[in-house]
């Protein structure tokens, strides 16, 4: 039996910095409090990272998880992006709620143009399609390595539920 699916999505734009400490973040084109909290565009929003820093940003995905009385699971998750060759994606963490990781990918070394496409690098399969109890939260750890900007332009999750007849 064919499972339903439901694609939920975000703009890039709701990404928010774990820290905005001082040092933590450069301005982007020189326009004030950038550097604390991004630069939010028609395309995603922009992070200029300073030298040898790293930080998470964190996205809440629209999770249904109830569909006719039936919990969903989360299948797979994806962020879309574009980074300058200094600033990488390292680390992809996917909670539901606040009290359970569902899912990590700690061994990633992503640069580059992932904003218009999916596949190979930025879709991450959630093993066991767990069954979502609060929210979907999506966490990602960008390394900057040298000053570098990495723009979110979206990201997403694909639900599953079993249909009864």
């Amino acid at each position: 039996m064919a499972h339903p699916k439901q694609a939920s999505w975000i703009h890039g734009n709701v990404f928010v910095p774990e820290s905005a400490a001082d040092g933590k973040f450069a301005q982007v084109a020189s326009i004030p409090f950038t550097n604390r909290v991004g630069f939010p565009r028609g395309d995603g929003k922009i992070f200029r990272g300073q030298p040898g820093s790293d930080n998470w940003f964190h996205a809440s995905i629209p999770t249904p998880v109830l569909v006719d009385g039936v919990r969903v699971r989360a299948e797979k998750v994806f962020v879309l992006f574009r980074s300058d060759p200094g600033a990488r994606i390292e680390n992809v963490h996917v909670w539901d709620g606040s009290q359970r990781k569902i899912f990590e990918d700690n061994i990633l070394r992503l640069t580059g143009n992932f904003s218009a496409t999916i596949g190979g690098s930025n879709p991450w399969i959630i093993p066991g399609s767990p069954e979502m109890q609060w929210g979907l939260g999506l966490s990602v750890r960008v390394n900057f390595l040298q000053g570098a900007h990495i723009i979110f332009t979206s990201a997403g999750a694909d639900f599953v539920w079993t249909q009864f007849n």
